[in-house]
C-alpha cells in the first residue's frame, strides 16, 4: 500500500481554485508556478467562476462540479470567508487533498478567524479530504516537477534533501538559498497552521521516500499531537539524517511564533528535552541548518576526531578552538603520514594537525596534501580550508582538492571531505567546480566545526539511545491502582496539594525511601510520636492546603522548622512555638498540627533535587540537579523526557554539574548513583502513569549518600477537577498488556512487552534457536553473531510501543522462548507482524497466545490493518494466523510463500 500522502506529491491532476489572469494576483502566479514547473500541464485546471478564456494556457473551468473526473489535488487560493464552502463542495465530490494557501483562519487569532476555522473544519468534517494549511506558502516535488509556490525560486535540479516549514517565508528563502549553493532538494511542504495534517504525517511520508536522504525541520511549535511528532521523528531520524531549526528560545521569539503559526513555541528546554529522544541535530541559524545538510550528502563521521588542512594558520586557529567547543578531538597523524608530508611540504609548515600548508600552496601542494592526508588510517573526515591568496588562483585549488578526494572515490573509500572556501566575490569559480564535484562547500570555519560537531553528535546519539539498561522491577498496576484511589481521595476532599506526609506515603508506595513522619494535632500525640521514632527528630507545620484559604501554609520554614530535637519536652514546646506562628500570622483555623519526622543522618550526603512537572506539549518531564533552598539560584538542572529506564536517567544525571560531586572528588565518598537512578526511574513511572492527574512531584532534597538515597522534603500537586494532564509524548512501558498463561503441561508463561533491558535475554534466545528456524524466520541467513550484536538487538528492544511493538513469552526461568513483533508498514495504517519460537519451545501453542495479545494491541491503538507472510509449508503457522481472523491469499511474487491479512478499521 502507498503512503496516504503519496497523492499529495504525486497528483493524478491538480485544480487551482481562484487561478487568475491578472498579472501580480496570487492566483495568477500560483497558475503560473504549475504551468511552467515541468508537471504535465494537461493534468492541471484552471477554476474561475468570471474566466471568458484559458488561464496562462491551461485548461480552465467555472467550477468544480463541471468537472467529470475528480482532481485528486485542489488548490485554493481565495479570500478566506469563501474557503469553507469550496472545502465542503470539494469533500462532497471526493477530492483527496486541499491545498489551502488563503490565510486568515485560527493563525490570526481573532474571533473571525476562529470562527471561519470551525467552518472549515465542519466543511469536510466525515469526510476522506486532507487539508494542508491554511495559510502556507504550497509545496513543491522536484521529482516530477509540482510547483504550487509562490516564491522567487521554482523548480530546480532535483538532490536528496526535503524541508518542512511552518513558515512560508522561512520555506522561500530555503529553496533560494539551496540554489545558490547548489544543494539539490527533493520535496518541500509548508504547514501554515497545520489544523488538520500536520508532523506526524509529513514526517512518516518523508521517512518512507526513497528520494529523502535528509530533512530539514523548521518548527515554531509542535501543536496537539507532541506524541505522535515524537515517535515519527524518532523512527525517521534513526536512518535518516534530520536536522532541527526552532527559533523561540526568547520569550520575544516565542510571542513571535504564536501570532504568526498560531502555534505556541512552549518551553524551549523543554524541547531540547525532547529532541535529545531522537537522533535529530537542532541548529540555531537557517545557515547552520543549510550547511549540516550540505556536508550531510556524503559518509558521515564515525569518531570525535577531525583533520584540517589550510593555507592559512588563523583559520586553522579558529576551526580547532570552535573543534574544542564542539567536543571534537584532532587526530594525530601517523608517522607514516607525517613522513610523506614533509617530502613536498615547504620547511616551516606545521608538522601536525592542522596540516598547515602555508600561504603560496597552489593546486599541487593541495592535490599532494588532501592525498597524503586522506590516505592515513588513523584520519576519519577532513576539513580542507582555501584562503585565497594570488599565488594559488581559486579555480587551480579546486581542481587539486577535486583529483584528490576523486581518485580516493574511485577505489571505493568515502571519508567525509568538507572544503571551507573563505573569502567573497574572487572565489565562486572554484566554489563551483568543488560543488559540480560533489564536494560540500562551507563558508567559514567556525561554521565547518560546528557542522562536524553535530555530526559527530548524531553518531553519539544513536549510542547513547541504545545504551542497555539495567533492569530495575517496575511497580506493579495494583500499586498504581491504589495511588491513584488515594489521590483521588484527595482530590475529591476539595485539596489539589497533598500534605507532606500524604506525598511520602506516595513515595514509598513507589519504593522511593523517606524519612519517617507522623502528624501530631496535639503536644501529647507529638511528644509520643517523637519516642516512637526515636530521637533526634525534625518537628514542622503540617499544612492540609485548601485553594484559596491556607495558601501561605505551604512555605513551612516561616512558620518554624525545629531541628535535632533529642527528648519530648523540646517537641512540646516546638509544638507551642509553631501553633503560635500559624495562628499570628494565618489565624487559629489554619493550624492542623505539626509533623514530628525522623532526623536523617547529612554526613557524605548531598541534597539533589529531584522531580516531575506536567509539560502542556510534552506531559510528564523529570528534572534532576542540585538541590536545596537556592536550586533556583544555582540553576544546575538538567530535563528529560520519561526517565522510563536506568540508562536514560543516568544520561540526564550527566548533563549537571553536581554529577561529578556526586561521584567523589577530593577524596569525598561517592554518592550511591544506582540509588538515585532507582529513584528517578520510579518517579517517572508515578508521573507517567497518572498523568491525568498528577500536575508535579519535587523531592527537595531528597539525600544521596554513599549507602541510599531519602527524600527528607516531599511536595506533590494534583491536576484540578475540571483539569487532565497532558499524557506522556514517549509512551511509558505497556504493563497492562502483561499476563501469565498455562501451558497444557502446566508451565506458567508471562507474556509481555520487551524492555529495553531485554537485551541479554534476547541475545541468549539467539543461542538456542537452529540455523534452519533462522532461515524459516528471515528467509535468509543471518549469523548468530550478527544477530545478537548489540547495535541490531538494542533497537529492537528499546522501542517506542507505538510505531514498534514486540511481545515476548517468557518462562519461569527468565528465559525469553518466543516473541512476536508488530512493526509499522507504512504511514496509512498497516502494521506487518512476524513471530520466532525457540527451536526447544516449538508445539506449546506460544504463538497463539503472542497473537492474541498482538491482536489486542493492534486493536487498542486504533491499528487498521495487521499483515503477515509465512512459507505454504508452514502448517502450524497458517493455522495461528486464520485462528486470529486473518485472511490467506497466495503470494503473486513467490509461490512458495502465503500472505494474511486481518482488517481491524471497522472494528
Amino acid at each position: 500500500m502507498r503512503s496516504k500522502l503519496y497523492g499529495l506529491f504525486h497528483p493524478s491532476s491538480v485544480a487551482i481554485i481562484g487561478a487568475s489572469d491578472t498579472p501580480g494576483k496570487l492566483g495568477n502566479v500560483l497558475a503560473q508556478r504549475a504551468a511552467r514547473g515541468g508537471f504535465p500541464i494537461n493534468r492541471i485546471i484552471a477554476i474561475n467562476p468570471n474566466a471568458t478564456q484559458p488561464i496562462v494556457g491551461l485548461r480552465t473551468v467555472h467550477s468544480i462540479e463541471e468537472l467529470d473526473d475528480v482532481p485528486e489535488l485542489v488548490v485554493i487560493t481565495t479570500a478566506a470567508q469563501y474557503v469553507p464552502n469550496i472545502a465542503r463542495s470539494c469533500a462532497t465530490r471526493g477530492v483527496k487533498y486541499l491545498l489551502i494557501i488563503s490565510a486568515g483562519f485560527g493563525e490570526v487569532h481573532t474571533k473571525e478567524g476562529d470562527q471561519l476555522q470551525k467552518e472549515l473544519e465542519d466543511a469536510v468534517a466525515g469526510s476522506n479530504t486532507r487539508i494542508v494549511g491554511p495559510n502556507c506558502f504550497g509545496l513543491m516535488n522536484m521529482e516530477n516537477g509540482l510547483d504550487l509556490t509562490f516564491g522567487l525560486t521554482g523548480i530546480s535540479s532535483p538532490g536528496h534533501v526535503s524541508i518542512i516549514s511552518q513558515s512560508g517565508g522561512v520555506a522561500v528563502a530555503l529553496v533560494d538559498r539551496a540554489r545558490g549553493l547548489g544543494v539539490g532538494l527533493n520535496k518541500v511542504i509548508t504547514m501554515g497552521n497545520a489544523f488538520d495534517l500536520s508532523w506526524k504525517e509529513y514526517l512518516s511520508y518523508l521517512g518512507s521516500d526513497p528520494k529523502t536522504h535528509a530533512i530539514l525541520l523548521y518548527v515554531e511549535g509542535i501543536g496537539a499531537d507532541a506524541e505522535g511528532f515524537l515517535s515519527a521523528l524518532r523512527e525517521v531520524s534513526e536512518h535518516k539524517l534530520v536536522v532541527v531549526f526552532k527559533p523561540g528560545r526568547s520569550e520575544a521569539a516565542a510571542k513571535a511564533a504564536a501570532t504568526h503559526t498560531g502555534s505556541l513555541a512552549g518551553n524551549d528546554k523543554v524541547f531540547d528535552a525532547a529532541l535529545r529522544r531522537t537522533q535529530a541535530i537542532r541548529v540555531d541559524s537557517l545557515d547552520e541548518m543549510f550547511s549540516t545538510a550540505i556536508v550531510a550528502n556524503q559518509e558521515l563521521p564515525r569518531s570525535d576526531r577531525y583533520t584540517f588542512i589550510t593555507n592559512g594558520g588563523g583559520p586553522g586557529v579558529i576551526a580547532a578552538d570552535r573543534a574544542a567547543l564542539s567536543g571534537l578531538l584532532p587526530v594525530a597523524l601517523t608517522t607514516e603520514t607525517l613522513t610523506a608530508l614533509d617530502a613536498f611540504l615547504p620547511s616551516n609548515w606545521s608538522h601536525g594537525n592542522p596540516v598547515d600548508i602555508i600561504g603560496d600552496a597552489g593546486r599541487e601542494r593541495y592535490y599532494q596534501s588532501v592525498r597524503t592526508v586522506l590516505a592515513d588510517k588513523n584520519v576519519e573526515s577532513v576539513i580542507i580550508m582555501y584562503v585565497p591568496t594570488a599565488m594559488s588562483p581559486p579555480e587551480e585549488v579546486a581542481k587539486g582538492i577535486i583529483q584528490a578526494v576523486s581518485e580516493q572515490r574511485a577505489v571505493g573509500f568515502r571519508k567525509p571531505v568538507f572544503v571551507v572556501w573563505t573569502g567573497g566575490w574572487s572565489i565562486g569559480g572554484g566554489e563551483k567546480l568543488l560543488q559540480e564535484a560533489s564536494i560540500p562547500v562551507l563558508q567559514n570555519p567556525d561554521t565547518a566545526a560546528r557542522i562536524l560537531g553535530h555530526l559527530a553528535e548524531y553518531r553519539r546519539r544513536h549510542e547513547v539511545l541504545y545504551q542497555t539498561p539495567r533492569a530495575i522491577p517496575r511497580i506493579s498496576d495494583a500499586t498504581l491502582k491504589e495511588m491513584r484511589r488515594l489521590l483521588l481521595e484527595i482530590r475529591d476532599g476539595g485539596r489539589t496539594l497533598l500534605a507532606e506526609d500524604e506525598a511520602k506515603e506516595i513515595l514509598r508506595m513507589a519504593q522511593i525511601p523517606t524519612n519517617v513522619i507522623r502528624v501530631a494535632r496535639s503536644e501529647a500525640v507529638a511528644m509520643e510520636a517523637s519516642r516512637h521514632i526515636g530521637y533526634p527528630v525534625v518537628v514542622k507545620a503540617h499544612a492540609e492546603i485548601y485553594p484559596g484559604v491556607n495558601a501561605a501554609l505551604s512555605h513551612k520554614s516561616e512558620f518554624g522548622v525545629h531541628l535535632n530535637l533529642r527528648n519530648p519536652f523540646d517537641v512540646g514546646k516546638a509544638f507551642h512555638e509553631i501553633k503560635k506562628s500559624v495562628t499570628d500570622k494565618l489565624g487559629a483555623h489554619s493550624f492542623c498540627g505539626v509533623t514530628i519526622q525522623s532526623m536523617v543522618k547529612t554526613k557524605d550526603a548531598h541534597e539533589i533535587f529531584l522531580g516531575t512537572t506536567n509539560d502542556p506539549d510534552f506531559g510528564p518531564i523529570m528534572i534532576f540537579g542540585r538541590g536545596g533552598t537556592h536550586v533556583e539560584y544555582f540553576g544546575d538542572t538538567a530535563m528529560g523526557i520519561n526517565q522510563h529506564s536506568s540508562a536514560q536517567m543516568l544520561q540526564l544525571m550527566e548533563q549537571t554539574r553536581i554529577f561529578k560531586i556526586l561521584k567523589g572528588v577530593r577524596g569525598a565518598k561517592a554518592a550511591n548513583i544506582d540509588a538515585i537512578v532507582e529513584a528517578g526511574v520510579r518517579l517517572s513511572e508515578v508521573a507517567t502513569s497518572l498523568s491525568g492527574l498528577v500536575r508535579s512531584i519535587e523531592m527537595n532534597p531528597l539525600l544521596a549518600s554513599p549507602e541510599d538515597v531519602c527524600a527528607i522534603d516531599a511536595r506533590i500537586e494534583l491536576f484540578a477537577p475540571d483539569e487532565v494532564g497532558r499524557n506522556p509524548a514517549i509512551r511509558p512501558y505497556p504493563g497492562a498488556f502483561v499476563h501469565i498463561v498455562h501451558l497444557a503441561n502446566g508451565d506458567a508463561i508471562t507474556i509481555r512487552p520487551i524492555d529495553a533491558s531485554d537485551e541479554g535475554k534476547m541475545s541468549f534466545f539467539h543461542e538456542q534457536v537452529s540455523k534452519e528456524d533462522v532461515y524459516h524466520r528471515y528467509y535468509t541467513a543471518i549469523s548468530l553473531e550478527t544477530r545478537k550484536s548489540h547495535k541490531r538487538l538494542a533497537p529492537r528492544c528499546n522501542i517506542d510501543y507505538r510505531n514498534h511493538m514486540a511481545f515476548v513469552a517468557e518462562n519461569e526461568k527468565g528465559e525469553i522462548v518466543s516473541v512476536t513483533r508488530i512493526v509499522r508498514a507504512n504511514d496509512a495504517g498497516e502494521f506487518e507482524i512476524a513471530f520466532f519460537t525457540r527451536t526447544d519451545h516449538k508445539g506449546q501453542h506460544l504463538a497463539s497466545y503472542l497473537m492474541e495479545a498482538s491482536v489486542d494491541w493492534a486493536m487498542k491503538n486504533q491499528i487498521v490493518k495487521l499483515t503477515g507472510i509465512t512459507e505454504r509449508a508452514n502448517a502450524q503457522m497458517r493455522k495461528v494466523f486464520k485462528g486470529a481472523g486473518f485472511s490467506e491469499s497466495p503470494d503473486p511474487e513467490d509461490h512458495s510463500m502465503v500472505l494474511f491479512e486481518k482488517d481491524l478499521s471497522c472494528k
